[in-house]
């Protein structure tokens, strides 16, 4: 009859162990893989004792990790020899170790991204972030439902309405040459071709400005240009008088964005605006849902370094609303919550 670890109580279980160990030949190897077995097993039962107490958080690690599978491999070892205990030990020490230092390794490199935002600084733990980069957008709006046209993240048509008069009107020049990266299915777009003398619409996909074909047709006065994901191409320099950005800026790399504002620097006619809605406040815990790491500090730092001048930052407008409020504050309430997004408004030198 056999009988399995898994069919034995864990008193007997420890027994059969017990016993198997005893069987262990009185070799350097054997005594290695007997000590290095009395160590993962004093470590884990002393774990046990710290995630009854409470002191520690590691009760998912003991309960899908457990001793259960180190006994079984030394039961095991015993009928291949105390060498592959030995090494097996040594590849689960090695695995277990190699698993807590990525963990670290990504905690301090959130933490750093987020010092490094905190100064204004492009530091090397901005520049090499691996996530919202140019084709992972390119994959997620190509694949994008756009039935809606981006309409489902306007909460309220009064909200979309209050953006519109208060801050894309009075800051996009009339009858001017206005640039709007990232139209997607053309949810400001729309205002922007009713206010422009001419409109260009530069996306990162080919869906998102077919998505705008089909909505808008071919109007003389608007214009369709595909970008590489930082560039504006087919554009002369100091040929537009204004830049809209908005719920596109927040998805795009810090490294990504500074090449971006070095092109609406190139593209922008003296005296010219951009308004760019942005991710404005690095978590600590890392980056808030699929936005990039970018900080309010590090924009307006970028924004300077490429000869702007850095007008205004804010989240709020009009009667309340704000970049992710989607109501007006309740009555009585002084300051609305802080937004994590902002709108920077910058403007190019006269001369």
């Amino acid at each position: 009859m056999s009988i399995t670890m898994r069919d034995l109580p864990q008193h007997e279980e420890r027994s059969l162990v017990t016993r198997e160990t005893a069987r262990v030949p009185s070799s350097i190897l054997g005594r290695a893989a007997a000590w290095l077995y009395a160590v993962i097993w004093r470590y884990v039962r002393q774990t046990r004792k710290r995630v009854a107490r409470g002191q520690k958080r590691v009760g998912a690690l003991v309960k899908h990790r457990g001793p259960r599978p180190l006994q079984k491999v030394f039961v095991r070892a015993q009928r291949i020899g105390p060498a592959y205990g030995l090494l097996y030990g040594g590849w689960t020490l090695a695995t277990a170790a190699t698993t807590l230092a990525t963990a670290a390794t990504q905690r301090l490199a959130d933490r750093l991204r987020t010092m490094e935002g905190d100064r204004g600084v492009l530091g090397p733990f901005l520049r090499d972030y691996s996530d919202n980069t140019v084709g992972a957008n390119r994959r997620v709006w190509t694949a994008w439902d756009w039935s809606r046209r981006g309409e489902e993240w306007n909460q309220s048509e009064e909200w979309k309405q209050s953006l519109i008069d208060e801050v894309l009107r009075p800051y996009m020049p009339y009858q001017g040459r206005i640039i709007e990266i990232g139209p997607g299915g053309g949810r400001w777009s729309e205002a922007l071709l009713e206010h422009a003398r001419q409109l260009i619409l530069v996306d990162v996909t080919e869906r998102a400005l077919e998505v705008c074909r089909e909505r808008f047709g071919d109007v003389p006065t608007l214009k369709y240009v595909l970008t590489s994901g930082t560039d504006v191409p087919g554009i002369a320099d100091a040929d537009v008088d204004a830049v809209w950005s908005f719920d596109v800026f927040v998805h795009i790399a810090p490294r990504d964005i500074d090449e971006y504002l070095r092109e609406i620097r190139r593209v922008l006619a003296p005296g010219g605006v951009a308004v760019i809605h942005h991710h404005g406040r690095a978590s600590k815990k890392g980056p808030d849902g699929w936005r990039s790491p970018m900080t309010a500090r590090l924009f307006a730092s970028l924004a300077i370094k490429h000869g702007f001048i850095l007008e205004r930052q804010f989240d709020t407008w009009g009667n309340g609303f704000g970049v992710r409020r989607h109501a007006p504050p309740p009555e009585g309430e002084q300051r609305p919550p802080e937004n994590r997004d902002l709108i920077s408004v910058l403007r190019a030198p006269e001369s």
